[in-house]
């Protein structure tokens, strides 16, 4: 078969370990080295993931972004995930969080003044 996909599935297969309970998903290793040069390298050059067909991005990337990552790389289109109650949750909170933060005057280790101050001047 020629087709894009055909190549895809006669490719071999790269063990990937994900998220925080570190599960194993398993899946051809031509769709994702199709993504970018970084991941042809990773899956397909010298690197000993490569050489051994396992990845551990268990700190990197968590089981549902990798799902969707996948989705991409074999239909280049993916599910995004739905709203949920949880997502919602997560975002006032750290909405909250930036806004303490502004409460204090400062982001990152500067107050709001300084920023404001110092781009002031590179635009004299």
């Amino acid at each position: 078969m020629d087709s894009n996909f055909g190549i895809y599935i006669s490719s071999p297969l790269v063990t990937f370990i994900v998220g925080p309970t570190r599960k194993e998903i398993t899946v051809h290793s031509d769709p994702l080295a199709s993504l970018s040069s970084t991941l042809h390298c990773l899956l397909n050059g010298p690197m000993l993931e490569a050489k051994t067909h396992h990845v551990d991005w268990s700190e990197v990337v968590d089981e549902d972004t990798f799902i969707r990552l996948c989705e991409y790389a074999y239909v280049r289109d993916y599910t995004p995930p739905s709203c949920t109650e949880r997502s919602y949750q997560t975002l006032v909170s750290a909405s909250g969080m930036a806004e303490k933060q502004t409460e204090a005057g400062e982001w990152g280790g500067h107050s709001s003044l300084s920023i404001t101050k110092k781009s002031k001047r590179k635009n004299n």
